[in-house]
């Protein structure tokens, strides 16, 4: 599935006084009691973009509507706008104001948000591949292979080598703020945690998930079970499932089946199960700005809670997805839309698809047509 993108847009602006316009192609009502906020029709222009379109960086990956061998890749702003044309054979999703794009010749580079090429070359080798930068590093792989095995490298964001595997024998994951796994592929149960300079900071074979800036984080040995590392410490692995820490908190479940909020030392802030029985376990949401919904396995409906496990607010709704900026995702019947912190819904839960709204910012697909959305104000509500 996906969506075409016109240069002509029309704009509906949805205001804050009582209104409704029917004509042939737009129906707007609000109320002063409402949130006000624009939806901006985007017309077919030969531009596509997919189903699972998702806003990284203030930018989304494009298309240019063709199929196999013919498809290509550029990318849209948040305004709506087609900041690089779709002829890139590849491209990864922009991190940090770069992104890896390839060419028809298999080559790649890093380029800037208005196209320019910023990272040709690293070491004079072209590249074959390039991951998403986190923290100002990024991991790539050369172009040209020896024995049928890349040069990786692990650079900064002007291209410059921090360093390099040694041929054929190491392989390194970026896992954010800092820190890399470091593995031969023959052996990938010996691998090592390193840091930016390559100083060897775990080397029990432990994988880091989610790891904070001093090391501390979620690890695993078998992505089976999961423990806390804090202060150079493993504690015992008991979760079957986590969220990512946001503001110092998480959303766990033991190998019992038990839901706990902890933080990031591994400490039991709150039983979760034990106030709010029958947790949908099967997608953990992240904390932001003090809060996170849950969502239930039976017909309870969405609750928020804050970071002492506290009830803040109960709402009417089946599914509230993560928050980013108060502003979160929510799912009805199969149909997406927009909820604010205090689950007051934004957007109605009428559209067939939808991406994360970023800064106020989302796009939300109706059949086969887009909407570019912008929060203008919450109202009164």
């Amino acid at each position: 599935m996906k969506f075409i993108i016109k240069k002509s847009m029309i704009y509906l602006v949805i205001i804050s006084s009582v209104l409704n316009i029917s004509c042939a192609n737009k129906n707007i009502t609000s109320n002063a009691n409402q949130p006000k906020y624009s939806l901006e029709l985007i017309k077919e222009d030969g531009y596509a973009i997919e189903s699972n379109a998702y806003i990284y960086d203030g930018m989304m990956r494009i298309t240019n509507g063709k199929e196999g061998n013919e498809k290509r890749y550029g990318y849209m702003d948040i305004l709506g706008k087609v900041a690089i044309e779709p002829i890139y054979l590849n491209t990864v999703s922009f991190s940090e104001g770069l992104a890896f794009v390839k060419v028809e010749s298999e080559k790649g580079y890093y380029i800037n948000k208005e196209g320019d090429v910023l990272i040709e070359k690293v070491d004079g080798e072209s590249l074959g591949f390039g991951d998403l930068f986190r923290s100002g590093y990024a991991v790539v792989y050369s172009q040209a292979e020896i024995n049928g095995v890349p040069d990786i490298k692990v650079i900064n964001n002007k291209g410059e080598v921090l360093f390099s595997s040694e041929i054929t024998e190491y392989v390194y994951s970026n896992i954010g703020n800092g820190y890399f796994e470091k593995f031969a592929p023959s052996d990938y149960k010996a691998r090592k945690i390193v840091d930016f300079s390559e100083k060897i900071i775990y080397s029990n074979g432990a994988s880091l998930i989610f790891p904070s800036s001093d090391g501390s984080g979620f690890y695993t040995f078998d992505y089976i079970v999961y423990g806390i590392v804090h202060d150079n410490t493993f504690n015992e692995p008991i979760f079957q499932s986590i969220s990512k820490f946001g503001d110092n908190r998480a959303l766990v479940v033991d190998l019992d089946g038990s839901a706990y909020l902890i933080d990031s030392e591994g400490n039991k802030k709150s039983n979760l199960s034990e106030v709010y029985p029958n947790i949908d376990k099967s997608n953990l949401n992240v904390f932001s700005n003090g809060i996170v919904a849950l969502n239930f396995s039976d017909d309870q409906t969405s609750i928020i809670i804050d970071t002492e496990g506290l009830f803040v607010k109960d709402t009417d709704l089946n599914h509230i997805f993560s928050y980013e900026n108060g502003i979160a995702l929510y799912m009805e019947n199969g149909k997406y839309g927009y909820v604010d912190e205090v689950g007051n819904i934004i957007l109605e839960a009428l559209y067939d698809g939808a991406t994360n709204c970023s800064d106020g910012i989302g796009f939300v697909r109706k059949e086969e047509q887009w909407y570019r959305f912008e929060l203008i104000s919450l109202g009164n509500h």
